[in-house]
């Protein structure tokens, strides 16, 4: 018998009106439920044998690009008036990709047990959260389905293209400093030790080192002796603490505090995250949902527990009566644009939109601030490493020159 709550394969055989044989596979939690499914989706199919095959692990990994083109095709099929299991079904025959061909599939199977779209995609996928099916759920009871998934698609789209964006402005620094961080492991393993030889057969080993030398030779030599232990404590201080970050709510906290407070960058995220939740809250707006429930799932769009805490205080003033961009206003840690916008669309009915609008200004400002930011670090770092690197050189040379006065 299998688990509840967990789906299963099965495979059938049957033959048809005209008396061909046919044969495939369904997902359904039982014997019962397949055999219903299958009468749903073949009337005319006289099942002969259903044999359970393996389980279907709840919510696979789907890639980011596969949940995307899910939403966008099943918006546009439904804006053309094609009904959702036809829509679904289309998808799973003519899927360009394996996952999206599997993900439709499994999703179109749900949907035709009779399972609410929200339910069967978050069951399918742990790209879809809990705010993207609150959002579909509304969408389902209010008839805008298609402009509800279109919009979603949207907002994937966005944040992938975020995503991209931060990704390139650091890909540069961040290379630089690898190559510089191998460049200086290497001179302390290889090079330094092979210069302190030298220095020690030159001039009968007697030879006085400069200061310099002397303490990049210490280094080195502590370096090759405890360098092992010295990356296994570091290792295993970054597991406990990501242990503690995954299991502690209060380490989290803390953490996202700190984040917040670093220069530029905290400034940054506080941007982002704002505007994650003013885009959330929305996107729920325009869908139908009141503004205490859509405020309580916005708030979880935030990524950083600190910004998800005020969104939860301005949520408590709003319950109680204050308006929305009074409620904004009276916490530092929302930016001026997202109050500014909300006072106009609470006067104008337009709420929704103007949150939307309030989104892009943010996430524009903060690329912009990110891409200057990563423009001010390049020449730093290549400055610092360069110095570093440099030092490093011109400290093994110094006894070069010393030897050569005395030589001459």
């Amino acid at each position: 018998m299998s688990r509840i709550g967990r789906s299963r394969q099965w495979h059938w055989q049957g033959r048809d009106a005209d008396g061909q044989r046919r044969r495939g596979d369904i997902v359904a939690l039982g014997e019962a439920a397949a055999r219903l499914a299958l009468r749903q989706q073949y009337p005319q199919m006289t099942i002969t044998h259903l044999a359970a095959g393996r389980r279907r692990a709840p919510a696979a990994r789907t890639r980011s690009a596969d949940a995307t083109d899910l939403v966008r095709r099943l918006a546009t099929l439904l804006g053309a008036g094609v009904p959702l299991s036809a829509a679904l079904d289309v998808m799973a025959r003519g899927a360009h990709t394996r996952g999206l061909k599997r993900l439709a599939s499994e999703i179109a199977q749900d949907v035709a047990m009779g399972h609410p779209l929200a339910s069967a995609m978050s069951r399918a996928s742990r790209r879809f959260g809990s705010v993207d099916c609150q959002l579909i759920a509304a969408a389902e009871l209010s008839g805008q389905l298609g402009p509800t998934l279109a919009r979603l698609g949207a907002h994937y789209d966005h944040a992938r293209g975020v995503r991209d964006k931060l990704q390139r402005a650091l890909a540069y620094p961040l290379t630089v400093l690898a190559v510089a961080l191998a460049v200086v492991v290497a001179l302390l393993q290889w090079v330094i030790p092979e210069f302190e030889r030298l220095f020690a057969s030159a001039a009968g080993g007697g030879m006085p080192l400069p200061p310099l030398t002397r303490g990049l030779i210490d280094l080195s030599r502590a370096s090759v002796s405890q360098g092992p232990g010295i990356l296994a404590s570091v290792g295993a201080i970054g597991l406990i603490a990501a242990m503690a970050v995954r299991r502690s709510i209060r380490v989290r906290r803390q953490r996202d505090r700190w984040i917040l407070c670093l220069p530029r960058a905290g400034g940054i995220i506080r941007m982002m995250s704002a505007a994650r939740w003013a885009r959330t809250l929305g996107t729920l707006l325009d869908a139908g949902v009141a503004l205490p429930d859509a405020m309580d799932a916005a708030a979880g769009a935030c990524g950083n527990l600190v910004m998800q805490q005020a969104a939860h205080e301005v949520h408590r003033k709003v319950t109680r009566g204050a308006r929305l961009a009074t409620a904004l206003e009276a916490d530092a840690r929302w930016p001026l644009a997202v109050a500014q916008l909300a006072v106009i669309g609470e006067e104008s009915g337009t709420l929704g939109r103007m949150l939307n609008q309030a989104a892009g200004l943010l996430d524009e400002e903060a690329s912009q601030a990110l891409v200057s930011t990563c423009a001010m670090l390049e020449p730093m770092m290549i400055t610092f490493l360069g110095l570093l690197i440099g030092g490093m050189v011109l400290a093994m040379y110094l006894p070069m020159f010393q030897l050569g006065y005395g030589v001459a």
